[in-house]
């Protein structure tokens, strides 16, 4: 089983039956923070944070659970700086138009005017930190097509987002590589005999920065050597005008 909390349990019984995995962070909030809140607009602040943070995570760990944090969604609820993003001229103008833009935008409607999320987001960010603390297998997610996040970028967004809730870079890049191979149990994600040969070749090193995991120099896919300037001309070939 992988997905949301119920919302009307609590998180005790994901736990108590070891649901595989949650997804997302997010659900923390509903099911954990702020169970049986009345008032989900007007949320009092939590009192010892920080312990009842450090006490679900240990309780996640003992109970083998993987989390995918998915901050990019939360984070980025205001769609507006999202749409400036110039990965945005790859996706279908239908969705765009129909799903994205804020006068369509679901989520637009449902956040505006409200700082929900905002004031939320740093717990989601503690919570991260303290479950990569103690021992929980941590995933890259971030709920595409979820507006406005494009499949691929919002991969890079999300990793850092997890540098910046307090991963080292390498923590970052292993939620979406080895720790992934684990939780699927298949042999991908690390450099290793056996292992699928589809690898990234950077021009600079990312346990550095995460950042530099966009320093793209070519991909070997299946094989097959993809320079950097021949992904770049696929891509444009897939840009629309919006």
């Amino acid at each position: 089983m992988v997905g949301h909390l119920a919302r009307n349990l609590g998180i005790d019984p994901a736990l108590q039956e070891h649901q595989y995995a949650i997804a997302h962070g997010e659900e923390y909030l509903y099911a954990y923070f702020y169970y049986h809140r009345p008032d989900k607009d007007n949320d009092p602040p939590i009192p010892h944070l920080a312990e009842k943070t450090a006490e679900i995570a240990r309780a996640t760990a003992a109970a083998y659970v993987t989390v995918i944090p998915n901050l990019v969604l939360f984070k980025e609820i205001d769609v507006r700086p999202l749409l400036r993003r110039p990965e945005m001229r790859y996706m279908p103008k239908e969705i765009y138009d129909n799903e994205w833009i804020p006068e369509n935008n679901a989520y637009v409607h449902k956040f505006q005017g409200r700082t929900y999320c905002q004031r939320r987001y740093p717990i989601l960010q503690h919570l991260t930190k303290a479950l990569q603390d103690a021992g929980v297998r941590l995933l890259v997610g971030t709920d595409t097509l979820a507006p406005c996040l494009v499949p691929g970028f919002s991969v890079l967004l999300e990793l850092e987002d997890l540098v910046e809730a307090g991963l080292t870079p390498y923590q970052a890049l292993r939620a979406g590589t080895a720790n992934a191979g684990e939780f699927l149990g298949v042999p991908s994600g690390t450099i290793a005999p056996g292992q699928r040969a589809d690898l990234l070749l950077l021009r600079a090193n990312p346990l550095s920065d995460v950042r530099n995991i966009s320093e793209l120099d070519g991909v070997i896919l299946k094989g097959r050597w993809l320079p950097h300037e021949q992904l770049q001309t696929m891509l444009n070939n897939l840009a629309v005008m919006h």
